[in-house]
C-alpha cells in the first residue's frame, strides 16, 4: 500500500514538502506530524511550525505517507475535532514506550489549547491523493491512506471491514497498475477516522498474538514494540 499526496504547504525551516490533512494537522516529507493550532507543542524548539501554502502557480511535491504517520495524524484528527480521550491515551502512550516517533512528531499528552478552538475553525481542506485502485466493477477511483481503509473520489470512505464486503466473494477494489498517475481531490482525513482506529485496533490485537503476548492491553499498543522487534505486520487479505 502506497499513500501518495500532493504537497499543500511548504516547511520554511527545512523546506520540505507538508500537507494538511485536517485544518492545523500536517504530514511532512520527513515523517513527521505536526500541528500548527496554537497552544499546541511545535517541533521547532517548542515553537510553532511555520509552513507556507503553495501558490497556484508552484509545482506541488509529491510523497509517500507511512502507516505510522497516518494513525499519529488521525489521533490528532480526533483530538481537536472531539476532544476523543481514547485518542489522547494513545499520544501519551506513544510518548512513553520504547520505540521513537519519527523525529519532530507532536507527542503532547494533553493539548493545552483552548477547547473552543475546535469550533472556530471551519475550514475545509483539500489535497490531492493517488488512486491505487478502482472499485470492482464500477470504475470509482479509491486511494488506499491505511491498510483496508480507502477514501474514494466521489467523497466516501471504504473498508474490507465493513460488514458489505466482506460478505461478497472476492475484493470489491482493484489494484491499479503500478505506475498509474490517476489524482483525485480529497476532503481531509476526518472522514476516514473511524475506520482508520478500528482496523489499527485490529491489527495491534493481530501483532501481540503473533508475539506471543498472553492478553491484550487498553489501550491497544501502537506500532512495533522497541526497536529490538520486527515491525507490526500487515494484515493478511
Amino acid at each position: 500500500m502506497v499513500f501518495a499526496v500532493k504537497a499543500t504547504h511548504w516547511v520554511t525551516s527545512t523546506g520540505t514538502p507538508a500537507c494538511e490533512v485536517h485544518p492545523g494537522v500536517f504530514v511532512d516529507g520527513a515523517a513527521r506530524v505536526f500541528s500548527t493550532v496554537e497552544g499546541m507543542t511545535g517541533t521547532d524548539a517548542d515553537k510553532l511550525v511555520d509552513v507556507v501554502a503553495l501558490g497556484s502557480a508552484d509545482e506541488a511535491e509529491v510523497f509517500v505517507v507511512e502507516d505510522e504517520a497516518v494513525e499519529v495524524a488521525i489521533d490528532w484528527i480526533c483530538v481537536l475535532a472531539a476532544g476523543d480521550r481514547g485518542a489522547m491515551q494513545r499520544i501519551e502512550q506513544r510518548s512513553r514506550c520504547r520505540w521513537p516517533l519519527p523525529p519532530g512528531s507532536v507527542t503532547d499528552a494533553v493539548p493545552t489549547f483552548d477547547r473552543r478552538l475546535r469550533q472556530r475553525d471551519t475550514r475545509v481542506t483539500e489535497f490531492e491523493v493517488r488512486a491505487s485502485h478502482h472499485i470492482s466493477g464500477g470504475g470509482e477511483f479509491v486511494c488506499e491512506v491505511y491498510p483496508h481503509v480507502f477514501v474514494a473520489q466521489r467523497g466516501g470512505v471504504l473498508s474490507r471491514y465493513a460488514g458489505m464486503a466482506m460478505q461478497q466473494p472476492g475484493d470489491f477494489v482493484t489494484e491499479l497498475p503500478a505506475g498509474t498517475q490517476q489524482w483525485f481531490r480529497v476532503r481531509g482525513l476526518k472522514g476516514a477516522a473511524s475506520w482508520v482506529s478500528t482496523v489499527a485496533d485490529i491489527g495491534n490485537a493481530f501483532w501481540l498474538e503473533n508475539h506471543g503476548a498472553r492478553s491484550s492491553v487498553f489501550p491497544p499498543l501502537v506500532g512495533p514494540m522497541g526497536p529490538a522487534c520486527p515491525a507490526r505486520r500487515r494484515l493478511p487479505r
